[in-house]
């Protein structure tokens, strides 16, 4: 368009609330720079937040873009096993376990586990003994474990959500 720019309008929504005037500033030229301070408004918080950038031009045509970035600095929960049930004895070398882990932002990406001697400590988050689970987009995992040795055993688990936070390590005993 040959039109100079005439106003930029941002509007910000977060989550469910409505939608907020954020920047309303005039503007001359083919180009102009504007700045958007302080986003989002009021603090940055966990959440969903949807940004409407409409440009309106000297003859009052308008371009409208939208945007949404997701802000979300919350761990997730702990995962749970859901099978086998805890201190259940197993007969096999390699066990299928299975469970769910929740996220209230972005969802779950990854859910590591390792197995230990029952009360072992476990590696660092990050070391090579972790391995990643099956994950789908509900947060349902399974695991394909390969117990090393007889006896009492635990399974030490930890999840990632998609936006990188990671929640503690948890653990569940088995025999």
């Amino acid at each position: 368009d040959t039109n100079a720019l005439s106003n930029i309008t941002i509007t910000e929504k977060k989550d469910s609330d409505a939608a907020v005037e954020v920047l309303n500033t005039d503007l001359s030229g083919l180009s102009a720079t504007w700045t958007l301070p302080d986003m989002p408004q009021g603090g940055v918080a966990d959440g969903n937040y949807l940004y409407t950038i409409t440009a309106t031009d000297a003859s009052a045509k308008q371009t409208i873009l939208t945007r949404t970035v997701i802000i979300d600095s919350t761990p997730p929960e702990l995962p749970l096993v859901t099978t086998p049930t805890a201190d259940t004895w197993l007969n096999s070398g390699t066990y299928i376990f299975s469970g769910t882990a929740a996220d209230g932002n972005s969802g779950i990406n990854t859910v590591y586990f390792t197995e230990t001697l029952r009360g072992g400590v476990a590696p660092a988050k990050g070391n090579a003994a972790w391995l990643a689970a099956s994950v789908d987009g509900d947060g349902n995992w399974t695991a394909s474990v390969v117990i090393a040795a007889e006896g009492e055993r635990t399974l030490h688990l930890y999840s990632i959500d998609r936006a990188g936070n990671d929640s503690a390590i948890t653990t569940h005993n088995f025999g």
